[in-house]
């Protein structure tokens, strides 16, 4: 069993080990991982992460995270929405009731609390905001208001005897 997969292709491989690099080279530390496998990239931890380096402002579409420390809940949440980007956000917490309570004032199209940003179900809505995906949702209603032109066609069988 495959949980999560080698990445997609070599250009976004080279891409994700780019972001990556060049955040070290720009002062930030790599934990763990930060290597390519074959097709694979290793997980990977990035702490020292800056606003002004190109990772924090980038969606990575791979096992990378960063570790930005924060002093309050509101900078934790200001952090989260430092971006033109809002596919998904995961927020970890050993209180899952406060979790959601914080979950809608992330700006992203799925938050998860206490769950991995790679999750998806066939009837959940799946779609980003701000930059992230294009307008609509797939999943569940989004699929079926995306991918049909739904048309109401009423049959009176019987004459129909007027006034109603």
């Amino acid at each position: 069993m495959c949980v999560i997969g080698p990445i997609i292709n070599d250009r976004q491989l080279d891409r994700i080990d780019r972001l990556v690099s060049q955040a070290a080279a720009q002062g930030a530390t790599i934990r763990t991982g930060g290597r390519k496998q074959g097709p694979f990239y290793q997980p990977t931890v990035v702490t020292g992460v800056t606003p002004d380096m190109t990772i924090y402002r980038e969606e990575i579409f791979g096992p990378v995270t960063l570790v930005i420390p924060a002093e309050s809940e509101e900078e934790a949440i200001r952090i989260a929405n430092d971006t033109q980007y809002g596919l998904s956000a995961a927020i970890v917490t050993g209180n899952p009731v406060r979790g959601q309570t914080i979950a809608p004032r992330i700006q992203a199209g799925m938050v998860h609390v206490n769950d991995s940003t790679v999750h998806d179900e066939p009837h959940c809505p799946f779609g980003g905001m701000k930059a992230s995906g294009w307008v609509g949702k797939w999943g569940g209603a989004g699929a079926i208001e995306v991918f049909t032109d739904q048309q109401w066609i009423p049959t009176q069988v019987a004459a129909r005897q007027y006034p109603f």
